[in-house]
């Protein structure tokens, strides 16, 4: 009973910290390019998915391939990292390290200054494909990586006839740990840890597998997590399609392009960051 009312004292407390949340800034980013435009079942890159990690907000550019940093207080960009290919998928960040899945086929390690730490390529080859109307690997990444007590769980790779490979890199060094070949379903979404079994979603199956080994354990993963009650964010223009949260910062991207960041502190006027126009 004591719990109980704990819970339901925090979930009281943090809504009401986050119903004063004031809009700090925007930053106007270039409408996404989704891979699967047409298909209303795979809408997971349709906008884009920050993520708040310390000072900074990680958003993943399709466009260019960029990996772009912004100041969570300001909006303002700090640095930004090119790959080789669009970024559909969101990164995974702790206090040390940012790491970047992209459609190049490769996971880049950074730093949270943007420095290349290390990368590692998730599939057998260099082989380039034609794919979304752009040169992609062929084993891009498909399913969010995550982050897990010094270890980085990352996912390459489309259909199972081409190979789908799923590996647990040292997240200091980017050693391999193992490498899991055999998958035969498409992953998508976030994967998830919990304890010692590593969560994949897919279209067409599912799977658990064993954090230490690699070895799939089973393919009946928990239903994911419901969404958590998302706080308000009032002065948003569009559709709201994704928000991090982090303590009380909160980060909305819309389906137009626009991030929009939200703090506790008073601001005369929030500042806005306009995409520059194009040069004739």
């Amino acid at each position: 009973f004591r719990s109980s009312c704990f819970l339901v004292a925090v979930l009281i407390l943090t809504s009401a910290a986050q119903a004063d949340l004031k809009l700090q800034w925007s930053q106007e980013l270039p409408p996404r390019l989704p891979a699967w435009e047409f298909t209303q079942r795979m809408p997971q890159d349709r906008s884009y998915e920050p993520v708040i990690e310390g000072d900074l907000v990680l958003v993943g550019c399709d466009q260019n391939g960029a990996m772009v940093a912004l100041d969570r207080m300001t909006g303002q960009e700090k640095w930004r990292f090119y790959t080789g290919a669009p970024i559909r998928v969101a990164p995974a960040a702790n206090d040390e390290h940012v790491c970047v899945a992209s459609d190049d086929g490769y996971l880049y390690c950074l730093s949270h200054d943007g420095k290349l730490l290390w990368k590692f390529r998730g599939g057998p080859s260099d082989r380039w494909v034609i794919g979304h109307d752009r040169l992609i690997s062929a084993w891009p990444a498909s399913a969010a990586p995550v982050i897990d007590n010094g270890t980085l769980y990352y996912q390459a790779g489309y259909w199972p006839v081409d190979g789908v490979y799923l590996h647990a890199l040292d997240l200091a060094s980017g050693d391999s740990k193992w490498t899991t070949g055999n998958i035969q379903f498409r992953p998508f979404r976030a994967m998830v840890v919990d304890a010692d079994e590593l969560y994949v979603y897919g279209f067409h199956g599912n799977g658990v597998f064993d954090t230490k080994s690699g070895r799939m354990i089973g393919n009946k993963p928990p239903k994911p997590a419901p969404p958590a009650e998302q706080p308000s964010t009032p002065g948003v223009n569009g559709s709201v399609s994704h928000k991090a949260v982090q303590g009380d910062w909160v980060v909305a991207a819309t389906q137009e392009g626009v991030l929009y960041g939200f703090g506790p502190n008073d601001v005369a006027e929030p500042t806005e960051h306009k995409r520059a126009a194009p040069q004739s």
